[in-house]
């Protein structure tokens, strides 16, 4: 069987090794603030597995576009890759004075064009947060402001295009971590679903590993040993709303 989407100049064939990178930020490697989920459990190696292809990280905490354009993409290029995968955003819209543009995502994608690429447009993060509205409206607004991007950027470089806000599970509790930020490990298999089903692969990972809601006690643990301390360095780097989003939760 072969895989072939509008971005590749040539058949990807799942019959023979294949090697996959990903980009991005902790949503793709695993690692939050006090949260964690093993590497051969995040979404990019969960579609790896579905194309039994290598897996290569280069995703890390806390980055954002600009840090992939700066120190992810050479290394990437130099693998060679027959798919990339790029999930970022989440650190832009909260921690940036300005959204990243079409232009700068087009400038990640565009060294791939002999490769499969896959962007992800961005959730609600919203959702499971208790923000009030006008801080839910400025995240909502930046959030939109980035989809745009990502839209432009797979019009002009022909990448898959992952859109989270189309995956229904991921509106489930138990698809987050306790941070509610960060995915769960069944909140990646549902993402790796997601790609595969993108990408137009027949059968997919499965997402059937529901896990127990952490609940109130866990994620005040959760907020005194890391959230707070983390606040006390970063908040201030932080856009308006992402303050009230973490000491909230």
């Amino acid at each position: 069987m072969a895989l072939e989407t509008a971005t590749s100049t040539r058949t990807v064939d799942i019959h023979r090794p294949l090697r996959l990178v990903a980009l991005g930020d902790s949503t793709s490697c695993g690692e939050g603030v006090g949260v964690r989920v093993a590497l051969d459990s995040t979404w990019p190696a969960l579609l790896a597995m579905a194309l039994r292809a290598e897996h290569v990280c280069f995703s890390r905490p806390g980055a954002r576009v600009r840090d992939v354009l700066s120190e992810q993409l050479a290394p990437a290029c130099a693998q060679r890759p027959d798919v990339v995968t790029l999930l970022i955003g989440l650190n832009d819209v909260l921690r940036s004075a300005s959204c990243p543009t079409g232009a700068q995502l087009t400038a990640v994608l565009r060294p791939f064009r002999g490769s499969t690429a896959l962007v992800a447009r961005l959730h609600d993060p919203t959702e499971l947060l208790p923000l009030p509205r006008a801080a839910r409206a400025a995240v909502l607004r930046r959030v939109g402001l980035f989809n745009a991007a990502v839209d432009e950027a797979v019009a002009a470089t022909g990448a898959v295009l992952l859109d989270l806000a189309g995956l229904p599970e991921l509106r489930r509790r138990d698809a987050w971590a306790v941070d509610r930020l960060h995915p769960s490990a069944h909140g990646h298999a549902v993402i790796a679903a997601g790609a595969t089903a993108a990408l137009g692969l027949v059968g997919s990972p499965s997402t059937a590993r529901a896990e127990q809601v952490s609940g109130r006690l866990a994620e005040l643990i959760w907020l005194t040993r890391h959230g707070l301390p983390y606040l006390a360095v970063h908040g201030g780097r932080l856009a308006p709303g992402a303050l009230a989003a973490l000491a909230r939760c």
